[in-house]
C-alpha cells in the first residue's frame, strides 16, 4: 500500500539522483549494493563499485559539463515494497553560460524498499528520437516494419 510519506521519499531520491550527478560518492548512495543500470549511451553497469567506478572516471572528463534534470511523470507501486518510477531525463550543454537542451531520454527506476529506505535496485535510460515521435504519431503508423524505417532514417 503507498503512502504519501512513501511517495515523498521516492520523490525525494528521483530529485537527489539529479543532484548528485557529479558527486559519486553521494550517488551512488542512492542505489542497491546489486543495482543494475543501462545509462542513456547503453552501457551496462552491475553493482554499485561498478557504479562508482564509472561516475568517478565520468566527473573527470567533459561528461561532468553535461546537465540533467528528471521531470518525474508518475509512481506506480508493484508491491508495498517495489516501486516503478517513470521520468523524462531533460539533457542540457551549457554554451555561454546557458543551458541548451539537446537531448531527452525515457527514465525508468525501480525503487526497493529496505529497512524503511527507498533505494534504486535497477535504472534504464533511453534516449528519445523526437522526430521518429513525431512522424510515427502524426501518421498514425502501426507496421513494426515502418516504425524501424522511421527510427533508422
Amino acid at each position: 500500500m503507498k503512502t504519501e510519506h512513501d511517495m515523498a521519499t521516492i520523490r525525494k531520491v528521483v530529485a537527489e539522483t539529479e543532484q548528485y550527478q557529479n558527486d559519486p560518492e553521494k550517488f551512488v548512495r542512492l542505489f542497491t549494493s546489486n543495482v543494475h543500470l543501462i545509462n542513456v549511451v547503453g552501457k551496462r553497469v552491475e553493482g554499485r563499485d561498478e557504479l562508482y567506478g564509472m561516475m568517478k572516471k565520468a566527473v573527470q572528463t567533459s561528461l561532468s559539463e553535461i546537465n540533467t534534470k528528471n521531470e518525474l511523470l508518475r509512481i506506480d507501486f508493484l508491491k508495498p515494497d517495489v516501486a516503478l518510477a517513470k521520468c523524462i531525463k531533460h539533457i542540457f550543454v551549457t554554451r555561454n553560460g546557458q543551458p541548451i537542451e539537446k537531448a531527452k531520454a525515457a527514465l525508468t527506476f525501480v525503487l526497493i524498499k529496505n529497512d524503511k529506505r527507498w533505494m534504486i535496485s535497477s535504472a534504464q535510460n533511453t534516449l528519445m528520437n523526437e522526430k521518429a515521435i513525431q512522424t510515427i504519431e502524426s501518421n498514425n503508423i502501426k507496421s513494426s516494419e515502418k516504425h524501424i524505417k522511421v527510427i533508422t532514417d
